[in-house]
């Protein structure tokens, strides 16, 4: 849970709930692990605010007034496939869990609401959907970058990065599958310094080791291109 944190932190989630202070206690405990937490008290509603925002996640009830949880996601799925849902319910009745099943929800959450069940329940639905793994660069020597957290890692240890190799990096992810020239590069980490041709192979020496010699690839008398485990 501890390793997508940060990527929650940049996630918007939609909670569906008619009962208010229900509503009010998912909302509270979401924003804190979450960028952003919408709110709608019905299926309607919240197909508005669906379609207006475009959440990354929706948990909704089942049981409401004015078009059900079943009806939203059912309405989701048409605009979105992949689309993360988890239904929630006071009920564990095997109709509802059939139903939900069905309609290729991701999770079905009981209350009263236990923390830990729903981030897990939260996680495995980012995972289906690619959310949490969409922003994860794999380099050729098996080092990954997660472009949502900012964090170069080796099996879940992170590498440390200057900010000068931080820079030189974005640059390349930038402009991937295009050759960036010594002058682009000047101007991308020393726009108000001159600086020596030593100091800019230093940088690439310094990156190629953590990221690997062949994922920066040398253009004879042209400048250097990042090439990306396929």
């Amino acid at each position: 849970m501890k390793e997508n944190a940060k990527v929650f932190k940049k996630l918007t989630v939609l909670v569906v709930e008619d009962e208010a202070d229900v509503l009010n206690d998912m909302i509270q405990m979401l924003l804190i692990f979450f960028k952003e937490v919408l709110q709608a008290s019905n299926g309607e509603e919240a197909l508005r605010v669906y379609e207006t925002k475009k959440p990354d996640i929706i948990l909704s009830d089942i049981q409401m007034p004015r078009s059900d949880g079943f009806w939203l996601a059912d309405k989701i799925r048409a605009i979105d496939k992949n689309a993360p849902i988890l239904l929630i319910s006071s009920y564990s009745e095997k109709p509802l869990l059939i139903v939900a099943i069905n309609m290729s929800v991701d999770g079905y959450i009981l209350k009263p609401f236990d923390l830990e069940e729903v981030l897990q329940a939260i996680t495995k639905s980012l995972r289906r959907s690619g959310v949490l793994e969409k922003n994860i660069i794999c380099f050729k020597n098996g080092i990954s970058y997660n472009d949502a957290t900012k964090e170069l890692s080796d099996n879940g240890l992170i590498i440390d990065l200057g900010p000068k190799e931080y820079a030189l990096l974005s640059l390349f992810l930038r402009n991937q599958n295009r050759t960036l020239t010594q002058q682009e590069i000047f101007i991308e980490l020393w726009p108000f310094d001159e600086v020596s041709d030593s100091a800019l192979k230093g940088i690439l020496h310094r990156l190629r080791k953590k990221i690997g010699d062949e994922s920066i690839e040398n253009v004879k008398t042209s400048g250097w291109r990042l090439l990306l485990d396929a």
